[in-house]
């Protein structure tokens, strides 16, 4: 089953390649803001019932659980949808329409082929991913890297009103595309 929430490979979910063929179906979650606690407390109990053996993480404003089984992350993200937990706008509790969601994913999609091109036909893409690599490496956790690639974003074109945002995106895409490479390296440093 594929919608919104589902997809069949756990990208970018923080973990090293090694991980994530344990755990390739992965419920996804646009999360901007909190939940209530009751709404935490709910998410993970239900979590726990369909299988206490899971992964979870979140980047880049998308909260990933992934599963061994593709019918447990679809069986997540009906409980994600009949609940409205998804937070389209931070610091906003209001739960959003089924068509919100669908069309924020549209949207979501767009804007990262658009910040890729960006990242692409500037250059900048190596540079960023390089220095979220560098960070993790010297030990930085995953926030603090991210924030120094969103600088080099920033330093890059200054009218980015969302440099943590294209950082991520390009992260993301680096995180997936070239996993081994992303997490383990390779001699010389490869470049992408």
């Amino acid at each position: 089953m594929s919608g919104p929430h589902t997809s069949g490979t756990a990208v970018a979910s923080g973990q090293p390649a090694a991980i994530d063929p344990l755990y390739p179906h992965a419920t996804q979650i646009i999360l901007r803001g909190m939940w209530y606690f009751d709404e935490y407390a709910g998410f993970n109990e239900e979590t726990t019932r369909i299988d206490k053996d899971h992964r979870e993480g979140s980047f880049n404003g998308i909260h990933r659980t992934c599963f061994r089984q593709p019918g447990q992350a679809a069986e997540l993200a009906a409980y994600v949808a009949s609940q409205g937990l998804d937070r389209l706008v931070a610091d906003c509790a209001d739960k959003p329409t089924p068509e919100q969601v669908a069309a924020e994913w549209i949207r979501i999609a767009q804007e990262r082929e658009a910040i890729l091109a960006w990242g692409r036909s500037t250059q900048v893409l190596r540079h960023v991913v390089q220095e979220y690599r560098f960070e993790r490496h010297m030990g930085s956790r995953s926030s603090t890297a991210h924030q120094a690639a969103a600088r080099l974003v920033a330093k890059a074109d200054a009218a980015i009103a969302d440099p943590m945002n294209y950082a991520g995106v390009l992260i993301e895409w680096a995180e997936r595309e070239h996993r081994c490479w992303f997490w383990r390296g390779c001699r010389g440093d490869h470049v992408l």
